[in-house]
């Protein structure tokens, strides 16, 4: 039984490489590995289980992992397929390519008794913070995507889900920086409004991050496209 189960995954990865080398066909029974930030996996998940467009395949979505390097070494192992992060990895083993993007947007309750659709630099400094680290740069989001130096704010409480930030802003008067995608999608849930930061901000680029062994591989190369397509449609 030990040793069924040592070489089990071993079989799979056989099966995985063959998959690669044969044409591959959507009509193939694959399930593919997914690495995904907490955004891409609420923009793309209910997007996959809808979609008609998989045949026998399952895209299976799992965090990205918190350091870099073990995101890559799971890509390297052949342990995930794909990887779906913010911006460009380091390595001249991999290859990545926009997903797609968003811009940052501030949140705060519907029934904030002093922000009513827009904020001024003064009074975004007044108000207390939830806050989100970005992963790998230990920064606040809102530091991390601006262009501007932020000064100290009062932080209430600090996150490690932006719908968990979501829920918190949504019965406190705190303000948050979050996703423009998933403050679109869930405002209304959460009972928020959503406002423009009264300070420059970078746009928000989701990458696709693959092991460049898998570059011309047939069902690596579907994988990416399929997910390229149902995010534009």
């Amino acid at each position: 039984v030990q040793l069924a189960s040592d070489i089990t995954p071993a079989f799979e990865q056989m099966d995985k490489a063959m998959g690669n080398i044969n044409q591959f066909t959507p009509q193939s029974h694959r399930t593919f590995n997914v690495l995904a930030n907490e955004v891409a996996v609420q923009i793309l998940q209910p997007i996959v289980e809808r979609s008609s467009a998989l045949g026998n395949c399952n895209i299976q979505f799992n965090p990205t992992p918190v350091q870099e390097d073990q995101m890559l070494e799971l890509l390297s192992m052949q342990k995930a397929d794909l990887a779906i992060d913010i911006g460009k990895v380091d390595g001249q083993s991999y290859a990545s390519v926009p997903l797609f993007e968003e811009s940052m947007k501030l949140i705060c309750a519907n029934q904030h008794p002093r922000i009513h659709q827009t904020i001024s630099q003064t009074q975004y400094y007044a108000e207390k913070h939830v806050t989100l680290r970005v992963r790998r740069s230990n920064l606040y989001a809102a530091d991390f995507f601006t262009t501007e130096i932020l000064k100290d704010r009062k932080i209430s409480a600090e996150c490690e889900s932006v719908l968990s930030m979501m829920a918190l802003v949504s019965e406190s008067e705190c303000l948050a920086m979050t996703s423009e995608k998933l403050a679109s999608k869930y405002a209304k849930r959460f009972d928020v409004q959503v406002l423009s930061p009264p300070f420059k901000t970078q746009k928000v680029v989701h990458q696709m991050v693959w092991h460049k062994r898998n570059q011309n591989s047939p069902a690596n190369q579907w994988l990416r496209e399929t997910l390229t397509t149902l995010i534009n449609a």
